[in-house]
């Protein structure tokens, strides 16, 4: 981590100097202003140039090796991965999540957009995280007027040592715009609303399941998600089919905003991004020994 640290010190460092450059030329340009304003005109214009086509590449290829270490020294670690696809959901791809059926999102390429894909293992589960954004048509009345809704988070796949034989979903109220949920489930008539014995989740998550049947989620799973939900700053959405536990967080990235401001530090280099993941596995365990009952 020394090395890496060491290495992004230096490119903030050669940012920095490269910035203090604008200086001059602004002066430059003030002192032209007095004198001959087409050498302003020209001088302000390359100010601009110089900003827009070098300094602002330079900020956001320094911002985006700072992540990829950042993921890399954090989550990737604790999974055992040691790669992450900058531009892609590595392992989650559009049709898995939409096969998921739990974040509604349109048809088409540029309706999902996922990156800082990620795969590995934790406490003997098989996972695979990405940040994804999503983008889902509605309307706020019938005939009315189209708009788009844009649901952004982290994605999380967990593979289970077996099928669990159940299809679920619980989402926090406030995962889904509650006109693009409305929407979904009504396109998705198999699946009802159910009740959680579990009178928090109650309050704050649906539960859909498929029609006639009565299958609830033990306490012990009530209990692991409800403190999933109190830790997390984000908006919790759960699906659970067969092997396979999603969980979708937003408002949570892998790619945390990174500030100019200050040189890099070991300490935010080690800062983990998503902790959240180590409640997940819970979720995951709570599943298992549901199973085991």
């Amino acid at each position: 981590m020394e090395e890496t640290l060491a290495r992004l010190q230096h490119q903030y460092r050669a940012y920095r100097r490269l910035v203090l450059l604008f200086i001059p030329i602004l002066a430059a340009a003030v002192v032209f202003a007095f004198v001959n304003r087409y050498v302003t005109f020209v001088l302000l214009a390359a100010a601009v140039l110089y900003q827009v086509l070098y300094l602002r590449r330079l900020q956001k290829k320094y911002q985006n090796d700072f992540i990829q270490n950042n993921i890399l020294c954090t989550v990737a670690q604790k999974i055992g991965a040691d790669h992450v696809t900058e531009e892609s959901g590595g392992a989650l791809t559009p049709e898995v999540l939409r096969k998921a059926a739990l974040i509604p999102f349109d048809e088409g390429k540029a309706t999902c957009l996922l990156r800082e894909g990620i795969s590995g293992e934790l406490e003997g589960f098989q996972v695979d995280l990405c940040d994804a954004t999503m983008a889902e048509t509605f309307r706020l009345v019938k005939k009315g007027r189209k708009r788009v809704h844009f649901n952004s988070g982290c994605w999380v796949r967990v593979k289970l040592s077996k099928d669990t034989g159940y299809d679920f979903r619980l989402m926090d109220v406030d995962a889904v715009p509650t006109l693009v949920r409305r929407a979904y489930y009504q396109e998705h008539p198999h699946y009802e609303k159910g009740t959680l014995p579990n009178r928090n989740l109650e309050e704050l998550f649906f539960f859909y399941r498929p029609v006639n049947t009565d299958v609830v989620p033990s306490s012990k799973l009530q209990t692991q998600l409800e403190k999933l939900s109190n830790y997390t700053p984000g908006k919790v959405a759960l699906s659970l089919q067969g092997d396979t536990l999603h969980i979708f967080i937003r408002a949570r990235f892998l790619a945390r905003p990174i500030s100019m401001r200050s040189a890099p530090s070991m300490e935010a280099l080690g800062f983990d991004p998503f902790p959240e993941l180590s409640y997940i596995i819970r979720v995951a365990k709570a599943i298992e020994a549901w199973q085991s009952e």
